[in-house]
C-alpha cells in the first residue's frame, strides 16, 4: 500500500501545484490573455490533468489484480473516456475503498477536469452572453451613447478614448474579428450599415431623449458618405418638430479625404446641422500650430515687446521637407495664422514668412491648392486697381524646389537660407515618409545645422506612434507632431477642443454685440438667453464650415498675439500667477484702452465695448492691423478673393439687402483689402445708405468693420477666464 500511497501523493501534489499555476495566472494576465488563456483549457494547457489521470488509473488496475502492462493500457483506455468526460468510478473503487488519499485524489481529479471543461465552455459562450448584455445595455442606458460605423484601429482608439458614454461599434463583423473585439473589450454590433439600422438609432435617440454621438470613419469615403446621407434622408422625413430634437441631441462626425473637401461639405450642409466634417489633416495642422506658433520660439531679440512688432532685419523661414496632405494643411493653417506686422515706411505693415517647399514631385500642382490658395494669385494679379479696394499684399512668399532629399542640391538649398541671416528664426516640417524615415531625416538635418554653425532651428517632426527613446525627441528644439491617437482620433477633439469652444463663444458674443448696437437699447437676461440659443443654432445651421473655421481660427491666434506682448496663457489651474485684468489692460491697451463706459453693460460676464470711428496709434491699433491681416490671410487661403467697388455698393441678396460685397456662393468678401480700405469701405457703405440721414459720421461708425479686429483681445482676458485658463508673463 505504500507505494500506492506515494504515487497518488506524487499526483496529487502535482495537479496542486497546477491549480495554484492557474488561479495565479489568471489574476496576473490582462483581460484578453485571461480569455485566450482560458480557450487554451480543452487545446493541451491542461493535458497534466489528463496524464496524472493515467498513474491514477494504473495504479487502481494493478490493486484490482491486472499486471502491469495490461494495467497500463487500461489506464491509457480510461484516460481517454475522461476526455470525453465519462467518470467510471467503478474502475477505481477497490483503491478508493481501501484508500481515502486515493479516493480524495481520483475526486479531485474529476473535479478538476470538469472544471478545465466548463472553463472551456464559459469562455466561448461568454463572448455571445457578453456581446448581448452590451447591446441590451446601449439599448436601455440612460444616458449619453457614441455609436461609431466602421470597425478599424482608428475607431478602436476612439471607442477607448470615451469613458463617459454607452459605446457601439457598427459592421458587418464576425469570426476573428469578433473575438478581436471581445479581447479589447470593445461591444459590437455586426449588422450591414443599411439605412434600416440608421433609422432604428435615430428612433432610439428620440426615445430616449439622451445626446447619441456618431462617429462615421468606415475607411471608405463613398461608403461614409452613404452612411451620412441615410440619416439625413431619414430626418428629412421626419416632422419639423422631431428634426428640431435631432439638432440637439445627434451630434455626427464625418471623417473623409481631404481632396473630397467639396463633396463633404455639400453633406454637411444637407444634413440639419446635424453633422461636422472631420477632416484629420486639418486637425493635426491646427494642434501643432495652436502648441507651437512661430512666436513660441521668438523673443525680444526678433520682437520689439512694447509695440508688438517685429524687428527690422529678422527673417522667419519655414522648411516643408515633403509637400502631402499633412504638410500642405499645416502649411495652409500656419499661412493663416503666422503673420506678423512690422514697421514700414508709412505705417505698419504686413512681415512675410518666407516657406521653402521641397518634394519630389512637382508640389504646387494640386488641385486643392489651385482651387483655394492659389486663387487670388491666379485671377487678381492683373485686375484694374481702380475696380478694388486697395488690395492687399499676398500672405506669404512659396519657394517651390523640384528636389528628392537624396538629390546633391538639397543640403545646399537648405544651408543657402539658413546661413544668410544671422538673425533669422528657422522652421523645419519633416513629413515625407513613414516615422523612422521621418526621424532619420530630422537626425541628420540637425547634424547638419550644427555643422553650419547654427542654432535658431526648430524641428517638427511627423510620428504616428509613441516612439519612446528616440533620441531626436530629447533635443530641446525638435518636436512630435500629427500622432493620429492623441490628436484625431480622440473623441474629446473630435467634439471639440477648447479652442473650438472658444471660437463658438466668440461667435455668440459677435452676435450679442450686433444686437446691442441696432436694438439701441439694453438687452434683458431673456433676450440674451434667446441671442445665444440662435447663435448656437446658426452655428451650425447657417454658417459654413469656412465661416465656422474662420471663427476657429480667429481664436487659434490669440497665442501668438500674446506673445507679441510677452504674455501667455495657461490652464487656470497651473501654478503660474495669473495677471489681473487691469494688468493685462495696462500691457494691452495702455494709452488706449477700450471704451467700456458707453454702454456701461455686461452680458455673460463680459463689459461690452462701444467702438467709435476714431482708431489711434497704439499697440492696441498694432494689433487689430495684426487681426486683420491675419484674417486675410486666412481667406485668401480659402479661396476668397476680393469684391469689386461696384459690388460692394450695388450687389444685394435676393431678399433686397445689400451684400457690402460679401457673397460665400461666389467666393468674395468685400473687406478683404488693406487696413486703410476699410476706411475707404465704411465712407462708401455709409454714403451709399445715407437716404438723408443728417450725420453721417454716425453712420460710418455704425457701418465700421474695424472694430472686429479689435474685439479678440479687447475681451481676451474674459473669454481665456471663460474657457479656463489664465493670462501670464511669459
Amino acid at each position: 500500500m505504500l507505494i500506492y500511497n506515494v504515487i497518488t501523493s506524487i499526483c496529487l501534489a502535482v495537479m496542486t501545484l497546477g491549480v495554484i499555476s492557474v488561479v495565479v495566472n489568471l489574476i496576473r494576465k490582462k483581460r484578453a490573455e485571461k480569455i485566450i488563456y482560458l480557450r487554451s483549457f480543452k487545446l493541451g494547457k491542461s493535458a497534466l490533468i489528463y496524464l496524472f489521470a493515467i498513474p491514477l488509473y494504473w495504479i487502481a488496475s494493478v490493486y484490482a489484480g491486472n499486471g502491469v502492462f495490461d494495467g497500463f493500457f487500461v489506464a491509457v483506455r480510461r484516460m481517454g473516456e475522461l476526455l470525453i468526460l465519462r467518470y467510471d468510478i467503478n474502475a477505481v473503487i477497490e483503491l478508493a475503498s481501501a484508500s481515502r488519499l486515493f479516493s480524495f485524489t481520483m475526486y479531485f481529479c474529476f473535479i478538476l477536469v470538469t472544471l478545465n471543461a466548463l472553463l472551456f465552455a464559459v469562455s466561448l459562450a461568454g463572448q455571445r452572453i457578453w456581446n448581448y448584455f452590451c447591446q441590451h445595455k446601449f439599448r436601455h442606458a440612460r444616458k449619453s451613447k457614441l455609436v461609431i460605423f466602421g470597425n478599424n484601429e482608428q475607431n478602436h482608439t476612439v471607442y477607448k478614448s470615451d469613458r463617459d458614454r454607452v459605446k457601439l461599434i457598427v459592421d458587418k463583423i464576425d469570426g476573428e474579428k469578433a473575438l478581436e473585439l471581445f479581447l479589447k473589450n470593445i461591444a459590437y454590433r455586426s449588422v450591414a450599415i443599411t439605412g434600416l439600422f440608421v433609422k432604428w438609432l435615430v428612433q432610439n435617440c428620440l426615445k430616449s431623449k439622451r445626446e447619441t454621438v456618431v462617429v462615421i470613419n468606415t475607411g471608405d469615403d463613398e461608403k461614409n458618405i452613404a452612411v451620412c446621407r441615410s440619416f439625413t434622408e431619414y430626418m428629412l422625413g421626419l416632422e419639423e418638430q422631431r428634426r428640431e430634437q435631432c439638432f440637439y441631441l445627434l451630434k455626427i462626425y464625418l471623417f473623409g479625404d481631404p481632396k473630397y473637401e467639396r463633396i463633404y461639405n455639400d453633406v454637411v450642409e444637407d444634413s440639419f446641422g446635424c453633422v461636422t466634417y472631420v477632416n484629420k489633416y486639418q486637425k493635426i495642422a491646427v494642434d501643432c500650430v495652436n502648441k507651437y506658433p512661430f512666436t513660441q520660439f521668438m523673443d525680444e531679440r526678433h520682437i520689439d515687446y512694447s509695440t508688438s512688432l517685429v524687428k527690422k532685419g529678422v527673417d522667419i523661414n519655414a522648411f516643408f521637407i515633403g509637400f502631402g496632405k499633412t504638410n500642405r494643411q499645416i502649411f495652409l493653417t500656419s499661412v493663416a495664422n503666422n503673420q506678423f506686422v512690422t514697421q514700414t515706411e508709412k505705417d505698419v505693415g504686413v512681415k512675410k514668412v518666407q516657406y521653402y517647399i521641397y518634394d519630389k514631385v512637382i508640389a504646387e500642382n494640386n488641385k486643392n491648392l489651385n482651387h483655394n490658395y492659389n486663387r487670388y494669385k491666379n485671377e487678381c494679379a492683373n485686375v484694374n486697381p481702380d475696380d478694388y479696394l486697395p488690395l492687399p499684399d499676398y500672405p506669404a512668399d512659396e519657394h517651390f524646389f523640384l528636389l528628392d532629399i537624396n538629390d546633391m542640391e538639397f543640403y545646399n538649398s537648405v544651408r543657402e537660407v539658413v546661413c544668410k541671416n544671422a538673425d533669422s528664426i528657422n522652421f523645419v516640417y519633416i513629413a515625407f515618409g513613414n516615422d523612422l524615415e521621418n526621424v532619420d531625416m530630422a537626425q541628420k538635418l540637425l547634424a547638419k545645422c550644427r555643422e553650419w554653425g547654427i542654432e535658431n532651428v526648430s524641428f517638427f517632426v511627423k510620428i504616428h506612434g509613441d516612439h519612446q527613446g528616440q533620441k531626436l525627441l530629447d533635443e530641446p528644439n525638435c518636436y512630435a507632431i500629427g500622432s493620429d491617437k492623441k490628436v484625431v482620433y480622440n473623441l474629446e477633439n473630435i467634439l471639440g477642443d477648447d479652442v473650438f469652444k472658444m471660437a463658438q463663444m466668440r461667435n455668440a458674443v459677435y452676435d450679442l454685440e450686433y444686437q446691442i448696437a441696432f436694438e439701441n437699447s439694453p438687452l434683458t437676461e431673456k433676450r440674451v438667453l434667446e441671442i445665444k440659443a440662435q447663435a448656437y443654432k446658426n452655428w451650425y445651421f447657417k454658417k459654413s464650415q469656412m465661416e465656422r473655421d474662420s471663427s476657429l481660427y480667429c481664436c487659434l491666434s490669440l497665442r501668438s498675439k500674446l506673445h507679441s506682448m510677452g504674455l501667455d496663457y495657461v490652464k487656470a489651474d497651473g501654478a503660474q500667477e495669473a495677471l489681473t485684468q487691469e494688468e493685462y489692460l495696462n500691457v494691452y491697451a495702455k494709452g488706449d484702452m477700450p471704451d467700456y463706459d458707453y454702454y456701461r453693460l455686461c452680458v455673460d460676464d463680459k463689459p461690452i465695448v462701444h467702438y467709435s470711428a476714431n482708431f489711434i496709434p497704439s499697440r492696441r491699433r498694432n494689433l487689430a492691423i495684426h487681426e486683420h491681416l491675419r484674417w486675410n490671410a486666412f481667406m485668401i487661403s480659402n479661396g476668397i478673393v476680393p469684391a469689386t467697388i461696384k459690388q460692394i455698393l450695388e450687389e444685394k441678396t435676393p431678399q433686397g439687402k445689400f451684400t457690402d460685397g460679401k457673397n460665400y456662393a461666389m467666393r468674395r468678401h468685400g473687406n478683404i483689402t488693406t487696413f486703410e480700405g476699410l476706411l475707404k469701405f465704411r465712407k462708401l457703405v455709409a454714403e451709399r445708405d445715407k437716404n438723408g440721414v443728417k450725420n453721417v459720421a454716425d453712420l460710418e461708425e455704425l457701418k465700421d468693420v474695424i472694430k472686429y479686429d479689435y474685439q479678440l483681445l479687447d475681451d481676451a482676458y474674459w473669454l481665456l477666464t471663460k474657457a479656463g485658463y489664465k493670462i501670464v508673463k511669459r
